[in-house]
């Protein structure tokens, strides 16, 4: 029988092994030491000192990602380490991800809970990477239930263990309408039996836990007196829009033009057929994540509403859409269709501050079904739309 020794309850490690364990329906013993006994477990079992520790027939393993590939190996028809090769071989990647991107956000947790000092600036940049991890594994998992296969495997059991401290300590209602799928996967493993025996009820906070940060080191008094070299000339940004190829289509001639239009569908047709840069504009449709409670009230989605539009101002040069409220309270939406500049999603949209609180699909308007509806959103009136869509608030974004 195998054994896995472990010291600190609360480490998420060892409890990320138990659950491995316990999801592979193989025997094991859980052996804890105690601290007075550390000394002796340096030197009989593990010489690091660390946990967690599985000792096998009298042999150890002593990293928790090699452990728990181990235990799922020892039972094949557990499914943990998939069905295939091809299948495992994503479960590696998926381990590996997250194992160095969780360590980014280490000091962050450890920072918090009071382990070590730090400051805003290293939590905020701990906080981000963290974020820019989990934009990468809500795409890989996407709507499917599983991260790998059509039951769990190492990967879920991972990705849930590791976020439990975040989940509980960082995150923050507004993120998590970006990554919903990721959400609801952490909320489903955490609420199984086998987890909560282990790791108990895994709470996510409503706002991220304040921290006690270090201050920021001061500039040594000798660079404090180092004559400042002459200043240089501003050079201004420049917009990566700006540099590509030239476009045939004057976007404030089109504004005008279509927004006055006394027959705006026939103006859309005549657009798309003669007045469309296709190599230097695409189709977006952006959907509205809600988060529980939103949508309920029409002037609480209308301040969404304008908000979104009104932070999109800087990008007006480079894009034209409508944005509309839709549907009935307490189940109201947001959705727009937006064409702007280049073929890809730019800078200057994604840096915009509710974007990634949006799914967003690329439109082909040479495909029937994308062009009708970008032209049953572009013609918008007060009313239902063709497909019975009933609208509440639409805006130009001009």
């Amino acid at each position: 029988m195998m054994k896995i020794y472990y010291s600190n309850p609360s480490n998420y490690l060892c409890n990320l092994v138990k659950v491995v364990a316990a999801f592979s329906g193989g025997e094991y013993e859980l052996v804890k030491i105690a601290d007075g006994d550390l000394e002796n477990y340096k030197t009989t079992k593990n010489p690091t000192g660390l946990f967690p520790y599985l000792e096998v027939d009298g042999q150890g393993i002593s990293e928790s990602n090699a452990i728990i590939r181990y235990i799922a190996r020892l039972n094949p028809d557990s499914g943990l380490y998939g069905k295939s090769l091809f299948q495992s071989a994503k479960i590696d990647e998926i381990l590996d991800f997250f194992t160095c991107s969780f360590f980014k956000v280490t000091p962050a947790i450890y920072g918090l809970l009071g382990y070590r000092k730090i400051t805003q600036t290293d939590y905020k940049e701990a906080v981000d990477k963290l974020k820019d991890a989990l934009r990468y594994l809500e795409t890989l998992l996407g709507d499917k239930e599983h991260f790998v296969g059509d039951s769990v495997t190492l990967a879920d059991i991972r990705v849930a263990a590791g976020l439990v401290f975040p989940m509980r300590l960082l995150m923050d209602p507004g993120f998590l309408k970006a990554i919903p799928n990721i959400h609801n996967h952490f909320v489903r493993m955490t609420s199984s039996d086998k987890f909560l025996a282990v790791f108990g009820h895994s709470k996510v906070s409503k706002r991220p836990l304040k921290g006690n940060f270090a201050k920021e080191e001061k500039k040594k008094k000798e660079e404090e007196k180092k004559v400042a070299p002459p200043p240089k000339k501003e050079e201004k940004d420049v917009d990566p829009l700006d540099l590509l190829p030239p476009t045939s289509l004057n976007l404030n001639d089109f504004k005008f033009w279509f927004i006055n239009h006394e027959n705006r569908e026939a103006a859309f047709d005549e657009f798309v057929e003669s007045k469309l840069d296709r190599a230097g504009w695409s189709f977006w449709d952006l959907r509205y994540i809600k988060y529980k409670g939103e949508g309920e009230k029409l002037y609480k989605t209308n301040n969404l509403l304008n908000g979104f539009i009104q932070r999109a101002e800087h990008f007006n040069k480079h894009s034209y859409g409508v944005h509309m409220i839709y549907g009935e309270e307490p189940n109201l939406d947001i959705k727009g269709v937006w064409m702007w500049r280049g073929l890809e999603i730019p800078q200057a949209m994604i840096d915009h501050p509710q974007f990634e609180y949006y799914n967003t699909k690329k439109l082909d308007i040479d495909n029937p079904e994308d062009r009708a509806y970008i032209k049953d959103m572009w013609c918008a009136k007060d009313g239902p739309m063709k497909d019975g869509t009933i609208i509440q608030n639409w805006k130009y974004q001009k």
